[in-house]
Order: structure tokens, then sequence, then C-alpha cells
């Protein structure tokens, strides 16, 4: 994939171009929590921007909707999972789907009750402060 060619040598791009996902505080003391660095494609022109050979900042959270349909369809990818916690076990089970450029279907619902209760951890009303 993605190489170059530069006289009779044959360069890839991503074995200079790197992703490293750091943990959101960037603290250096939570370097254990990044995860990289992994070729990739990105540089700055792209939907993808990688502004260094070592990117530490770019699109995240991809997500493709079709409105053309009701209910619209949709798809993404989020490197950090579902829930963008370093600590879950399903934290690194994006960053392959999303180097790859390829997408889960996201479930969309028209209304909370729509939502199978072991997804539905809680439901909350808000109803506009009326003047007395």
């Amino acid at each position: 994939g993605d190489q170059l060619s530069d006289g009779d040598e044959t360069m890839q791009w991503g074995r200079n171009h790197t992703l490293m996902i750091r943990h959101i505080t960037r603290a250096v003391g939570l370097r254990s929590l990044w995860r990289g660095p992994f070729p990739y494609p990105g540089y700055r022109q792209t939907l993808s921007p990688a502004g260094s050979m070592m990117t530490t900042n770019s699109a995240s959270w991809r997500v493709i909707v079709d409105f053309s349909t009701s209910p619209p369809i949709a798809f993404g990818v989020y490197p950090g999972g579902q829930s963008g916690n370093p600590f879950s076990l399903r934290y690194d089970g994006q960053i392959a789907t999303y180097l790859r450029f390829d997408y889960y279907a996201l479930l969309l619902h028209d209304k909370p009750s729509s939502i199978p209760l072991p997804s539905r951890i809680h439901d909350a009303v808000f109803s506009p402060i009326t003047a007395q």
C-alpha cells in the first residue's frame, strides 16, 4: 500500500508518518496509557489531517451520516473505543479499524424508549421553567 518510488528505493509513507494516540491530558506521566506510534497516511490537506511526521492530533471521531433515509443511516469509528476509557478492556478494540479507515454501523433511535434496556443506562426528562 501507499508506496512512493524515490530513485531505486521504495519508501512507505507510514514508515515515516505515524500517529500517536495520547491520553486526553497529554501528561507524560500517563505515557503508559498512550497508544502507538502507528503508521498513518494523513497529511495536512486530507480528511485525516497530520501536521508532522509524528502526529498526535487528527480527526478522531469519524462519522458518515446518510440523511436521505428515515431514520438516517450512520457509520462511525472512534480510536478510543466506545467509552474513551484507556482502562477499559474495549479501549483498543477500534484502533485497527480506525487505522484502516473502516467504519461500524451506528445504531440510531428516534426516541429514548426505542433503545433496548441493557443499553439504556438512565432516562432524564427536562422541562422548561415557566414564569409564575
